[in-house]
């Protein structure tokens, strides 16, 4: 699920578990639905894709049969469309600490050992990773 940041929510400052991300207007925020419906849209876990990245490895979901969860029904009556990732993902569980530069960070951040450390194959070839938590 996502959605594009407009100005006035911008800039958007979000807090992993191991960095702060700060989301300028017109970058894609990218949603978790998860299994339970949130009270309100940052409740869900959210984090920012620069847009040539999402362009380029997400697609808007287009097939007729989409059945969306509470959680996906709530995240699309706030704005948000269903997507889905069209391109590889080479990734890994970390098993150390790890420094890592990515195009959404403004400086290198330390990953955590057991996070998954993710690199796209289309749109962020250049080499911007990310992180995803195991759930």
């Amino acid at each position: 699920m996502a959605r594009e940041l407009p100005a006035n929510e911008a800039p958007l400052t979000i807090k992993t578990s191991w960095d702060t991300l700060v989301a300028e207007a017109g970058c894609m925020i990218c949603f978790d639905p998860g299994k339970e419906m949130r009270e309100d849209l940052y409740d869900y876990d959210h984090w920012p894709v620069r847009r040539d990245h999402f362009r380029d490895l997400y697609s808007p979901w287009d097939e007729p049969d989409l059945c969306p969860t509470p959680a996906r029904q709530h995240l699309i009556d706030l704005g948000c469309s269903p997507h889905y990732n069209r391109g590889g993902v080479w990734a890994r569980i970390l098993s150390e600490d790890t420094w890592v530069e990515s195009d959404e960070s403004t400086e290198p951040v330390r990953i955590p050992a057991g996070a998954r450390l993710c690199i796209a194959s289309r749109g962020s070839a250049w080499g911007a990773p990310y992180s995803m938590a195991e759930e």
